[in-house]
């Protein structure tokens, strides 16, 4: 079947008040979809973020796939 390819990542609320999270960005059967992740600890997300962003263009399956140490 058909799966979402990841377009973006961003990491936000970083320059304002409440908590920060990462904005996702795919792009599923010709539509853009945006989703938003949170974390009970904060300090995952640069983690999780530098991470993610060298899988641009990676299908979600091949992200679900990864091995986070």
């Amino acid at each position: 079947g058909e799966e979402g390819v990841l377009l973006n990542v961003e990491i936000q609320g970083a320059d304002r008040k409440g908590p920060i999270q990462l904005k996702l960005t795919i792009e599923f059967q010709h539509r853009i979809f945006g989703g938003v992740l949170h974390f009970d600890d904060p300090n995952f997300i640069p983690i999780l973020f530098d991470r993610l962003s060298h899988c641009t263009g990676w299908t979600v399956k091949q992200i679900g796939d990864l091995e986070l140490d």
